[in-house]
């Protein structure tokens, strides 16, 4: 009897955690399949900048704030400081919404492209791509910013962009 406890007890946890990975793996594999689809997304996106005209501007803009926080992040992850690769897409990209985000009227936008800049100023990584991220903030910042950027204030790199 004992035998057999001590057995069951051997095989309980690999095929619980057999269990467990079966059940996750869809799951887990659909996460990939999104974040694969977003990526490409934005990739389209950023193909559009620089835009060639002001009206072509403001279509590239809104289609970037229309993925909403998730498809900005996505955006924002792809800075890197000045000289390492060419992420002038994005730059220009970033800089395209926040303009089209500040215009009047534009509430929605404006308070969607502030949270997520804050979230990407909130993740590890160099202080040049964050500079350039306070600067765009500067054109959607409401007061919820103001507490978020204070604790830059304190870093020479980032006090003054």
């Amino acid at each position: 009897m004992m035998r057999l406890h001590a057995d069951l007890r051997r095989w309980i946890v690999p095929l619980t955690l057999a269990a467990a990975l079966s059940l996750a793996a869809p799951v887990l594999l659909r996460a990939q399949e999104e974040s694969s689809v977003l990526s490409a997304r934005v990739t389209a996106v950023l193909e559009k900048f620089p835009a060639e005209s002001g009206p072509a501007l403001d279509a590239a803009a809104a289609s970037l704030l229309g993925m909403g926080e998730p498809g900005l992040l996505e955006a924002c992850r792809r800075l890197v400081p000045t000289g390492a690769a060419d992420d002038s897409l994005v730059r220009f990209a970033l800089h395209g919404a926040a303009v089209h985000a500040a215009r009047p009227g534009a509430e929605a936008d404006r308070a969607v492209l502030e949270n997520a800049l804050l979230k990407a100023l909130g993740q590890a990584g160099p202080a040049e791509p964050k500079a350039f991220l306070i600067g765009e903030l500067r054109l959607v910042a409401s007061s919820v910013s103001a507490p978020r950027l204070a604790a830059f204030l304190e870093d020479p790199e980032l006090a003054d962009p």
